[in-house]
């Protein structure tokens, strides 16, 4: 068995993603780096816990970083080194325990997990501590809040504030999480088709002009929403082979 140390975040729900690092820890990564990765929070919210493992590679000439996601493993997260709580994978390399699961504070949690080909490895415990109340949030528009500026350009940005009282006897780390939404224009591309709102019907005809075969559409009722991708008739045709066409369409709500 291999053993290696893996950052299990077990958070307290009051602060979970409100507050902020001061000093970053920064960490030099070689260009031939190969390593495994897993990534994964343990709260007390009612809210999907997920652990992510991948395999990170440098690539060799530019020293860039990819990542693949590792499938196929088993993955157990041990409550108080005596219960074992089982994962399950959702996504090629995302494994989400049950849904009733919280952590619980105090109870001490351990990640293990197994790889397809073997190999296994263990996390150090975590104990979930609790985290102090939210005194005041505050947020304040800041013209120069961004440095150095972004595009050259940008430097406006909204500065937020989180008021609390962290324990002096207690050494607690705090992590932000946060999520943008952006209005998109563009919702749906349709390669060698249309974009139809109701089902579409197909009907083979042929001809004798140079055209020859080819099919008739017609819309139904039905809902559709998706993308219907035209049918390729038989020779002689001048739709075969079909022509490498995209149709790109806006969005047609919020």
């Amino acid at each position: 068995m291999r053993s290696v140390f893996w950052l299990l975040l077990v958070c307290a729900g009051a602060l979970f993603g409100l507050v902020s690092c001061v000093d970053p820890e920064e960490r030099d990564f070689k260009a031939t780096v190969n390593v495994i990765v897993a990534d994964g929070t343990i709260t007390n919210l009612a809210e999907p816990q997920i652990i992510r493992l991948n395999h990170s590679r440098a690539d060799p000439l530019t020293g860039r970083f990819g990542t693949t996601p590792i499938a196929k493993a088993t993955v157990v997260v041990v409550v108080d080194s005596a219960q074992v709580i089982v994962c399950h994978e959702t996504v090629d390399g995302s494994y989400q325990l049950p849904s009733d699961f919280k952590g619980q504070i105090g109870h001490a949690y351990q990640l293990r997990f197994t790889l397809e080909e073997g190999t296994r490895y263990v996390s150090n415990q975590q104990v979930l501590q609790a985290v102090p109340a939210i005194d005041k949030i505050t947020a304040a528009f800041n013209p120069k809040s961004i440095f150095p500026p972004l595009n050259n350009f940008y430097t406006a940005g909204h500065d937020l504030y989180i008021d609390f009282q962290d324990p002096a006897q207690t050494r607690n780390f705090y992590r932000w999480d946060w999520k943008l939404w952006e209005k998109q224009e563009w919702c749906r591309s349709c390669y060698q088709g249309i974009y139809s709102v109701f089902n579409v019907t197909a009907e083979l005809l042929s001809s004798s002009l140079p055209i020859g075969n080819y099919y008739s559409y017609k819309s139904g009722t039905n809902l559709l929403e998706d993308c219907f991708t035209e049918l390729e008739p038989p020779q002689p045709s001048y739709r075969s082979p079909l022509p490498p066409y995209r149709y790109d369409y806006p969005c047609r709500t919020q």
